[in-house]
């Protein structure tokens, strides 16, 4: 993915991490996106992003716009679907400030979207991070963790062998070994993708991006658990 020098550092990671989770949704459509600040000219992908995530059709796009009108008509049916879901959309965002890749107003709208139908789900919630920490806080009592902004490689090590004890090697002997290791891990076991590069954790990992990371080790959580539950039921149920 091609990304500007003069990206903010912030901007950088959440343009990496925003950008790979878009083409693990839309790898079903076999879609990939290279540059995040590009890729979305003509809304076409936004149409494909919305519909794959809401799992329903939107009409009125055009397919192949070559016209400026027929790009904005794909970013303002979109924008209209999505008040019609009962997102909050600023007054001031139009279609054509999408159409123009401002990226700041292209990163929002797509944590809008990460928020709603990633972390928390599908269902709008108001207590995100409260939900997410809450989480992260009972799978590591040991550390102290307050917010996502500090989130450190030694949280993340920790979260996966929380998750899957023992599936981890001996703790490495650089933090960015261990990083390395928990992500590959997190990625080949438990089908987590990779949204970020190791660096990204060891530097200084966005607040945004490593919400979204966390939010998918929160739901394998949940589907472990579910898994456990149900085979605990067929084996009370046999031994009956």
């Amino acid at each position: 993915m091609a990304l500007c020098h003069l990206f903010m550092g912030w901007e950088e990671t959440q343009a990496k991490s925003f950008c790979r989770w878009c083409n693990h949704v839309l790898k079903e459509r076999g879609v990939v996106i290279e540059d995040i600040t590009m890729d979305f000219y003509d809304g076409v992908l936004w149409v494909c992003l919305v519909e794959v995530l809401s799992g329903k059709r939107l009409t009125g796009t055009c397919k192949k716009p070559r016209m400026r009108i027929q790009k904005i008509q794909n970013m303002a049916v979109v924008l209209e679907f999505l008040k019609t879901e009962g997102f909050v959309v600023d007054r001031w965002l139009s279609a054509g400030d999408l159409l123009d890749c401002n990226l700041k107003i292209l990163l929002g709208l797509l944590w809008t979207l990460i928020l709603r139908y990633q972390v928390n789900g599908g269902k709008p919630s108001n207590s995100t991070k409260t939900e997410l920490l809450e989480f992260v806080r009972e799978k590591l009592p040991q550390h102290n963790i307050s917010a996502f902004h500090n989130w450190k490689v030694a949280y993340l090590y920790d979260l996966v062998e929380a998750i899957e004890p023992g599936c981890l090697p001996t703790q490495p002997e650089s933090e960015s070994e261990a990083c390395k290791s928990a992500m590959e891990v997190a990625n080949t076991l438990m089908e987590i993708p990779m949204l970020l590069d190791p660096e990204d954790m060891i530097e200084s990992c966005d607040e945004l991006s490593a919400m979204l990371y966390i939010s998918y080790f929160r739901d394998y959580e949940r589907q472990l658990q579910t898994r456990i539950a149900l085979k605990a039921g067929n084996t009370k149920s046999a031994n009956k």
